[in-house]
């Protein structure tokens, strides 16, 4: 299981919706280090859903990993933005998350769509996740890259062709997600296909925890 997982985020969406999901992140309060779960949970979650458990989860350490998987999907994460929205997890693509970015967008723009291309710190999990119609899919291959030497002699064609294996993994993995969303087909071979908001849109009861 990787440690660490790198996304980039892209909403399809209307000026409006994508200005304020950016605005959103953008306005994650500064946290000290060891802290950034912290402020986006704050930022970003209403206290019904903080306190879904019963009990508040956010304590001085940090907020409970229970919590954390149920509606964030991954053990700790830093949102920020450089040119798009990009996503530092821990261990598990932030799958909740993902969901709470595209449910605000929804609100002002119910036909749009997001897409988030993932990798982790071995560029070995590698690929994509799509949520359109309501529907969250998400697909995924292991690679097995040897990262080219730089005092290699072709060095920049074996470093344009690693990458060029990255991007066509995440590539093929949004087509696939996007056959499983446009079929409905839950039992569509990939990671992972659910169904988490009814046209156009309200959000299904229980479809936490991923």
């Amino acid at each position: 299981m990787a440690n660490e997982i790198y996304s980039r985020v892209q909403i399809y969406a209307s000026e409006e919706a994508v200005e304020k999901v950016f605005q959103m992140v953008e306005s994650i309060p500064d946290s000290e280090y060891g802290q950034e779960t912290k402020a986006v949970v704050n930022h970003f979650y209403t206290e019904q859903e903080i306190m879904s458990g019963g009990t508040n989860p956010i304590t001085e350490k940090g907020v409970s990993h229970d919590w954390l998987f149920k509606w964030v999907g991954c053990k700790w994460l830093s949102v920020y933005v450089d040119g798009e929205i990009r996503i530092d997890s821990g261990g598990h693509v932030p799958n909740g998350f993902l969901v709470k970015l595209w449910t605000i967008a929804s609100q002002i723009d119910p036909d749009c769509s997001l897409e988030c291309k993932f990798t982790d710190e071995f560029d070995s999990e590698v690929g994509a996740s799509v949520i359109k119609n309501g529907i969250y899919a998400e697909s995924y291959q292991i690679l097995d890259l040897e990262s080219p030497d730089s005092d290699d002699e072709n060095y920049d064609s074996l470093n344009e062709e690693y990458y060029d294996k990255i991007f066509d993994t995440q590539s093929n993995a949004i087509i696939s997600c996007e056959e499983a969303i446009e079929t409905e087909d839950f039992q569509f071979p990939i990671s992972k296909v659910k169904k988490i908001a009814n046209k156009k849109f309200s959000m299904i009861e229980n479809c936490y925890p991923f």
